[in-house]
């Protein structure tokens, strides 16, 4: 019995084996509970799911908890837990639509007047408007850089782009007018825009006014085109 028991506490034998086992095991989880601090910093992790993309198709990050118990047996598959995707929109977006510009439209002809002269009335050419609107319906394209967003369906967005100036006016040569201004988006694909429109506008050139008598021998009216700044509404679709 004595040998027996002398036997069991030999550096070879089973016991002394699994001793040795169970102190290195309570060294291992010694570093491990050392590691860990009193504010429960420890216990926290984080994980940047980088956002940037510039245009195109938005950018989704998925993330995923991936846990394994320190006790079970080395086989043991560990355990997986889906904690959400991140998706974000891309910086710039591009949309088309048609909006309205208060630059108006007008247009200038010569037009017969009518005027008492004493007792007699006589016709007269003077310089009329045969067309006349408050607001210029435009078709624009955008470029939009996102600035933040408002929840998941509204974005806020810094927009500059051009305004077809179709030229439907007799007078009026068409071409690209400057457009800037903000954004609002809905789901990231409506946007609203509220911008300064640096419009072409027609004038009279020389002295002619509305309402002037025009010379005999004139057949066509001096007109001359500036740039002014003016306020425009612009409803676009894009991504």
């Amino acid at each position: 019995m004595l040998i027996t028991q002398v036997d069991a506490l030999s550096p070879t034998s089973d016991h002394a084996r699994r001793f040795a086992e169970s102190q290195q095991g309570l060294r291992e989880w010694r570093q491990i509970l050392s590691a860990l601090s009193q504010d429960g910093s420890a216990f926290t992790m984080t994980h940047s799911a980088g956002c940037w993309s510039l245009y195109g198709d938005k950018k989704e990050t998925k993330l995923e908890l991936v846990m394994k118990d320190r006790l079970a047996d080395a086989s043991a598959a560990p355990e997986k837990r889906d904690l959400g995707t991140v998706s974000c929109s891309p910086l710039l977006s591009v949309s088309a639509g048609y909006g309205w510009s208060n630059a108006g439209e007008v247009e200038y002809a010569i037009v017969d007047s009518r005027r008492e002269q004493g007792s007699n009335l006589s016709t007269v050419k003077e310089v009329g408007r045969t067309g006349f609107g408050n607001w210029r319906g435009v078709p624009a394209a955008l470029i939009h850089v996102r600035l933040a967003d408002i929840g998941d369906r509204v974005g806020l967005h810094v927009s500059t782009g051009t305004v077809v100036d179709p030229g439907t006016g007799k007078q009026t040569t068409g071409g690209l007018d400057l457009l800037a201004g903000a954004s609002l988006s809905l789901w990231r694909t409506f946007f609203v825009t509220v911008a300064a429109h640096h419009a072409k506008i027609n004038y009279l050139g020389g002295a002619y006014t509305v309402g002037s008598t025009v010379p005999s021998g004139v057949t066509q009216l001096p007109t001359e085109a500036n740039r002014a700044w003016k306020f425009a509404v612009i409803l676009s679709y894009g991504r």
